[in-house]
């Protein structure tokens, strides 16, 4: 058991580095002994898949940020429709807390309504902008979100108060959120400076953790989109040049925004609690990834360790599985075709953390094994160290909003490959679709995924 613990631990950690490790492999043992949940329940709790990248999910607002207001407390209103109200809305944000998306929605609808019964500007105000949230969560709702976060920031006017004037960025993030989840980069980066700038005017300093961390994942985003075009040789070369040159810029801002968080983080500990420090570290690994010279994925691999063991002590599952997968394929990356010791080392380290991820799929989320890629229908596997060739196909994207996994090079392909409408007209597919909820031929896959979930927990 003590090798066990120690396998998943990076060659070289310190000792303060260590305990963290140790504490990754309890949770795992903790999750062991837990009974997995059915599929049908597995995708509740878990960001929409970002793409090639985990950065353009984008942070949730600090808890300050993301808190109700309580100054909109309407005289003269009765106090049973006054407590039903802050009951109503925090039992939508415990909802939300605990991932129940569709009871959340529900919940803030019927805020807002005895909000606007009431007369309560504020926490209808909070509680569009919180629906917003949720929306974000909900597939196929996406749609809704920006739509009521615009209609919150309405409601917020030009009222100068401190309160407004925060409620206001929190709008800002909001949208700027829904921006992104569209891949609008240019409007989202513009909406979150402006919130940045909001907070740091009103000395705000969780609106100003929230906002930059959501501010460099965007980035991060934008400059993964830019490189991807500099990167398609389909693409001329005069303008494969301009794209590579402005990834960079975004990139080094992106940087700069997210080491400014974790300065700002470290400079007021009380104020951060911590949970999404792991999708700072996962935004700043994919930077450094998608850049992809030696020293930066040796960068980038530190980095998604930080993310890993961060996201595990926060409980964020999400990244927690975007960071397994990154380690698995960060060192793959680096021992393909290389038939030496070092190369040896990082597929073994590689084949550890792919094995790892497959397990907390399975014993997490009642998630069986995947045999193969949906696209290309090629073997998805574990691989072996003997098998090192420079045309391994075997990097992976776990898609966390349905627990499916793909070829990441199959899936960027796929979704770059427009469809047919049923008026054969081509249609841009969504920046998160996934090829197997898209298509219903691949329904069975869904069913025996759920009678392997029944068939071990029938006794």
């Amino acid at each position: 058991q003590h090798a066990t613990q120690h396998s998943m631990a990076p060659l070289g950690v310190d000792s303060k580095e260590e305990e963290y490790w140790d504490d990754f492999s309890t949770s795992l043992e903790h999750e062991a002994s837990r009974p997995p949940p059915p599929p049908a329940l597995s995708a509740q709790g878990l960001l929409d898949d970002p793409g090639p990248s985990s950065a353009s999910a984008g942070l949730l607002g600090t808890t300050s940020a993301f808190s109700l207001g309580t100054s909109g407390l309407a005289l003269g209103t009765s106090p049973s429709g006054r407590t039903l109200l802050d009951a109503t809305l925090q039992a939508a944000c415990a909802s939300y807390a605990k991932s129940a998306f569709q009871a959340a929605r529900e919940g803030f609808e019927r805020a807002i309504a005895l909000a606007e019964e009431l007369g309560d500007v504020e926490d209808e105000i909070d509680a569009r902008r919180l629906l917003a949230e949720t929306y974000l969560k909900i597939p196929h709702a996406k749609s809704l979100a920006r739509e009521c976060a615009v209609e919150a920031r309405k409601l917020c006017g030009d009222n100068d108060d401190d309160e407004y004037r925060e409620r206001r960025a929190a709008c800002d993030e909001t949208i700027a959120s829904c921006d992104a989840a569209e891949q609008k980069w240019d409007r989202a980066i513009e909406t979150l400076r402006s919130a940045l700038d909001t907070y740091r005017q009103n000395d705000d300093v969780a609106g100003q953790l929230s906002s930059l961390g959501k501010l460099g994942v965007t980035l991060v985003s934008a400059g993964v989109a830019l490189s991807a075009a500099a990167n398609d040789e389909k693409n001329e070369a005069m303008a494969r040049h301009v794209w590579q040159q402005a990834a960079d810029a975004t990139f080094q801002e992106a940087l700069a925004r997210l080491n400014e968080r974790i300065e700002l983080a470290e400079r007021h500990p009380d104020t951060d609690d911590g949970r999404h420090i792991g999708r700072v570290y996962g935004a700043m690994a994919d930077v450094h990834s998608s850049i992809g010279n030696t020293g930066d994925v040796v960068r980038a691999i530190e980095l998604s360790e930080k993310a890993l063991i961060a996201s595990v002590r926060g409980e964020d599952h999400a990244q927690e599985l975007s960071s397994l997968a990154s380690l698995a394929n960060l060192h793959e990356h680096m021992g393909v075709g290389w038939d030496n010791e070092g190369g040896m080392r990082s597929v073994a380290s590689a084949a550890e953390f792919r094995r790892k991820l497959f397990e907390i799929l399975w014993k997490r989320h009642g998630v069986p094994t995947p045999t193969h890629c949906v696209i290309c229908a090629e073997a998805i596997g574990v691989l072996d160290a003997t098998e090192m060739r420079s045309d391994i196909k075997d990097e992976i994207t776990v898609l966390t909003s349905c627990l499916h996994t793909v070829h990441t090079s199959c899936l960027t392909k796929w979704r770059a490959t427009p469809y047919r409408s049923s008026v054969l007209s081509p249609l841009a597919r969504a920046p998160n679709a996934c090829p197997v909820c898209e298509d219903p031929n691949q329904e069975h896959r869904k069913t025996r995924e759920m009678d392997a979930w029944r068939l071990a927990n029938s006794t």
